[in-house]
């Protein structure tokens, strides 16, 4: 999904310095705005969740109602989690330390950042990653008690 959208007429390009203050900018004002869209819906879902109140004799209305709450908390963990991701790459934008590799120290790139303003790896690094839990997921063996 690439996120590329203006926003105060501008979109960051290729062509310019790397994380300059306009990119900075850019990137800061994206996940702020995303970060008040995810804390508006958690806020929403835990306003929900106290003002339903599930008085169905039918037990499969009360356990369709139940998969639908257990649904939304799985839901709301995620943008929780998602939050948690924003709020360190806002903690980055702060440090100066924005858009460059955690493991390499290489840029991550702007085509990247536009389609995860989150990211933290560049896509070497990430795709080492996803090898190496591939990787390990193959060697776990299951244990049968």
């Amino acid at each position: 999904m690439n996120i590329q959208r203006e926003i105060n007429g501008y979109i960051p390009k290729e062509n310019e310095e790397y994380m300059n203050t306009r990119q900075l900018h850019y990137f800061k004002s994206l996940l702020l705005s995303r970060r008040e869209e995810l804390v508006s819906g958690l806020k929403s879902f835990r306003d929900d969740l106290k003002n339903t109140m599930y008085k169905a004799a039918d037990p499969v209305d009360i356990g369709a109602a139940h998969a639908d709450i257990y649904l939304d908390f799985h839901a709301s963990l995620r943008h929780g989690d998602a939050v948690a991701e924003i709020d360190a790459a806002l903690g980055k934008i702060a440090d100066g330390e924005y858009g460059y590799c955690d493991h390499t120290g290489e840029e991550i790139g702007l085509k990247r950042l536009m389609a995860n303003p989150t990211a933290t790896l560049c896509i070497e690094a990430q795709e080492i990653c996803e090898r190496v839990q591939r990787a390990q997921r193959h060697l776990a063996v299951p244990v049968f008690i």
